[in-house]
């Protein structure tokens, strides 16, 4: 019951990313680097200590290119992130974002060869018409909200990318090595972005700190930390449908905090989703990962 209920807490958590990218309003770059720097710098003495930081990263020369790759999309995904949670609708950008697991199964059957169950045209056909839906909407209003969603469809595509490629990181670090490394890869990345982007590095105002801040605590420790640990001890499938939660909670908390509508066509828009995401895991099955 306790597993449960950090599930949940984790949930919570992790929906709430957008509406401090949001809350933030600085540039995408801005809270990426400060977050990841941060967040990086705590993991790193853990990593050092706890995790044989050093004796790892030098016995596994040849899989520390995975690690900068992983970086590098991990990079590409929160920016296009946090840029979609500033110019849509929150409840947009969770929606879009739900249809990751639909990216990752595509790589996993492009790399492993196998062919896709019969199903898969049903739940795929699905989540395109939940995207049309809420793109249809976003072009009737303006520009900038249709840009805002198909970046949060490309943060999308980034994210399944960075969950391929941190599998093959984590067939020889463990989670503490393999996170602060790429967390700080991720903040370089950032870094140079913001270099060439001339903002300010520190010039913002106080909203700008707690949205970063509310991205470590929430999104990274109580978010992705307790996911990858409660993967030990809860069924994997069931977590990744959990996740339609994340949309529910976000649009939830962004039409008190944002005076977000919620609108009937983002209700359609979710249940097709999440109508994918249950047909393309269903059935589940009662494996634990490792």
């Amino acid at each position: 019951m306790t597993h449960i209920f950090l599930y949940f807490v984790a949930l919570f958590s992790l929906s709430q990313s957008a509406a401090f990218a949001k809350w933030a309003a600085a540039p995408p770059e801005v809270i990426g680097f400060w977050r990841l720097l941060i967040a990086g710098s705590l993991v790193l003495p853990w990593a050092y200590w706890q995790g044989s930081l050093k004796q790892q990263w030098s016995e596994h020369r040849g899989h520390r290119k995975w690690v900068y790759w992983t970086g590098l999309f991990f990079f590409a995904h929160l920016w296009t992130f946090f840029y979609a949670s500033q110019h849509t609708l929150i409840s947009h950008t969770m929606i879009i974002f739900a249809t990751n697991p639909l990216f990752v199964a595509l790589g996993q059957w492009w790399l492993s060869k196998e062919r896709p169950p019969a199903k898969t045209g049903l739940a795929y056909a699905l989540a395109i018409l939940s995207l049309l839906i809420i793109f249809r909407q976003a072009r009737g209003t303006h520009g900038s909200e249709l840009i805002g969603d198909l970046s949060a469809l490309a943060a999308s595509f980034f994210f399944s990318i960075y969950i391929l490629l941190s599998k093959k990181s984590r067939e020889v670090f463990n989670n503490s090595v393999f996170t602060s490394i790429m967390y700080l890869c991720t903040a370089i990345c950032f870094g140079l972005m913001l270099a060439l982007s001339h903002h300010s590095w520190t010039n913002y105002p106080l909203n700008t700190w707690q949205g970063i801040g509310g991205q470590i605590l929430f999104s990274t420790l109580l978010g992705h930390s307790l996911i990858a640990f409660l993967m030990r001890y809860l069924n994997i499938t069931l977590m990744t449908t959990g996740k339609l939660a994340e949309p529910v909670f976000a649009s939830i908390v962004a039409s008190f905090v944002f005076a977000e509508p919620l609108t009937g066509y983002v209700g359609l828009a979710f249940f097709l989703t999440a109508c994918s995401l249950v047909i393309l895991f269903w059935p589940f099955k009662k494996s634990k990962a490792s």
